[in-house]
């Protein structure tokens, strides 16, 4: 079924390559690569809907925690810290999985400032795609 615009279900998504640690790391969820904020984008991409983060050569790490924040020091959350910590599901090859968030029940657009995912594994290290889809508004 195709969803049209206006809809409130059309949106893109961003994909964002990260080396993880147990350090939290700040890192800036864009509408395209290096432009959260620019005026060209249109209005409707201000809206996060989902994130899911793949992981490859997993070494040792069970959980991952993601927290959404206003801004770029990870000082201002905006999500929960409930539901932060997910436990990475294994994928069939060895090393690898994922974890997945949704955050479509946060009514919180895009602004000025951009929304920061503050990321971190609980041991050990792993490679990261943070794919996050952003829907219309």
């Amino acid at each position: 079924m195709a969803i049209e615009p206006g809809q409130g279900q059309v949106g893109m998504s961003v994909s964002l390559a990260a080396s993880l640690t147990t350090t939290p790391q700040v890192l800036e969820l864009a509408l395209a690569a290096g432009d959260s904020r620019s005026s060209a984008e249109p209005a409707r991409f201000r809206s996060l809907g989902l994130v899911v983060i793949t992981l490859d050569t997993i070494v040792t790490a069970v959980q991952v925690t993601l927290q959404l924040c206003a801004d770029a020091l990870g000082d201002h959350p905006i999500s929960s810290p409930v539901n932060a910590t997910a436990t990475i599901a294994n994928g069939e090859t060895a090393a690898t999985g994922s974890a997945t968030w949704d955050f479509s029940q946060i009514p919180y657009l895009l602004g000025e400032g951009g929304i920061f995912a503050v990321v971190s594994l609980d041991a050990g290290t792993a490679t990261a795609d943070i794919e996050h889809h952003w829907v219309a508004g």
